[in-house]
């Protein structure tokens, strides 16, 4: 009920980035993601900073589901992902294979005011035939690399995700990857219905959170709905070879 859809950790800063899915713009018909930055301590919080996002959907309902935060050569960037294909709402945000990602970079507008603007849309690959996309996650243990990252994307709709690459240098996802559903029952049937969080444990396992289960879902989707998953990939990620320079995710 929040609005927030992500959160990441800002090794260089040693802050939170937290991502608003939609604000309403001031004075227009559109909305834009916003990203919350705070320090947390063991007791208490300090709210830093709320940042706009240089980037206008039509609902405010279907704009970021899930972020990548990078810090590269002085520069901070952003890579939201739009829940809808295309980063549209209604039927075509519904038409699958069409996944899309924002780059965006930390600045300040003509005004002084803090900002991620716009770089970059990327495409995801069309082999991520999904539905919708409900976040992503690298696999980069030490921190340190850039290049080709192992990336994998998520949909709640589909109930699968996307194991690709992510090359930083010409910021693009690079396919085709592979594409893995989540366990059905024993008729095929969704059962994870509502996974909202990924994360890699490490090149065998991958974590995954879910949401509360809607009321116009099925019965089955309840016994997995707001909970954490592992679940064990079918064969250990081939993690793409990348020169080091300073990446923080």
């Amino acid at each position: 009920e929040s609005s927030y859809e992500a959160i990441m950790y800002s090794y260089d800063t040693k802050t939170f980035l937290m991502i608003r899915e939609t604000v309403p713009n001031e004075g227009e018909k559109t909305f834009s993601p916003s990203v919350v930055e705070a320090r947390v301590g063991v007791e208490s919080y300090d709210i830093l900073s709320e940042c706009s996002v240089d980037f206008d959907f039509d609902s405010e309902n279907k704009g970021f589901e899930g972020g990548l935060y990078f810090s590269m050569k002085g520069e901070r960037y952003l890579l939201g992902l739009c829940e809808g294909n295309g980063c549209e709402s209604g039927k075509k945000g519904q038409d699958p294979g069409n996944g899309m990602a924002i780059l965006t970079k930390r600045s300040v507008d003509k005004k002084g005011k803090c900002v991620w603007e716009f770089v970059k849309k990327l495409t995801v690959p069309p082999e991520a035939d999904f539905v919708d996309y409900s976040d992503m996650a690298v696999y980069n243990p030490d921190h340190e690399a850039s290049g080709a990252l192992t990336v994998g994307i998520v949909s709640q709709e589909s109930s699968a995700i996307w194991i690709g690459q992510l090359d930083t240098d010409a910021w693009e996802f690079v396919g085709p990857g592979t594409v893995m559903h989540f366990p059905r029952n024993d008729n095929c049937e969704i059962i994870y219905c509502n996974i909202e969080g990924i994360s890699f444990l490490d090149e065998y396992q991958i974590i995954t959170t879910t949401d509360r289960s809607k009321a116009t879902q099925d019965y089955m989707c309840v016994d997995n709905d707001q909970s954490v998953q592992t679940f064990l990939l079918p064969e250990p990620l081939q993690v793409p070879s990348s020169k080091k320079t300073s990446v923080e995710l």
